[in-house]
């Protein structure tokens, strides 16, 4: 069997993005090394039809995830109350001091991962004006001047005191 696109894994996102290349006219196949697909999703059906996840259970980034409008489509009830992901749920011999500080710098990584994005959309504006500047050096039309609003020094010469 030839096919145009492999996707690996069959969790949300591999289906997903099986889904949208066949919609495209792609020839896609999703392969999952497990026993079932789903990823982290895993439902099981108890006694009376009750149903009980074994696996994810919230809809992280719910203001921005499209399976929040195929759950909904799909007849599932929403619960908006807040995670309790930062409460253990088993005792883990992890002492609240050590948690308070791991939690203390995980807040201190995604504070710079952020700053670290934000840094790189600056650098990629600052690469994007010095390829400007490059074309234009190269076909011969006048360089924009940068504007700074620093003074520049006066010549050794004229400096008072030398």
């Amino acid at each position: 069997m030839r096919v145009e696109t492999v996707v690996i894994g069959a969790g949300a996102a591999g289906i997903a993005a099986g889904q949208l290349l066949r919609a495209h006219g792609r020839d896609v196949l999703v392969l999952e090394a497990r026993s079932r697909i789903g990823g982290r999703a895993l439902t099981r059906r108890l006694i009376g039809n009750i149903c009980f996840d074994a696996g994810c259970e919230w809809l992280h980034s719910a203001d921005r995830n499209r399976l929040l409008t195929l759950a909904r489509e799909l007849g599932f009830t929403i619960s908006k109350v807040p995670s309790s992901w930062s409460e253990p749920s088993i005792d883990t011999n992890f002492p609240l001091a050590a948690q308070m500080e791991f939690n203390a710098a995980c807040a201190a990584f995604y504070d710079r991962l952020e700053v670290a994005s934000n840094l790189s959309h600056v650098c990629r504006s600052m690469a994007g004006a010095t390829q400007s500047r490059r074309r234009n050096r190269r076909d011969g039309l006048p360089l924009p001047r940068p504007t700074s609003s620093r003074t520049p020094p006066k010549p050794a010469s004229s400096r008072d005191g030398e």
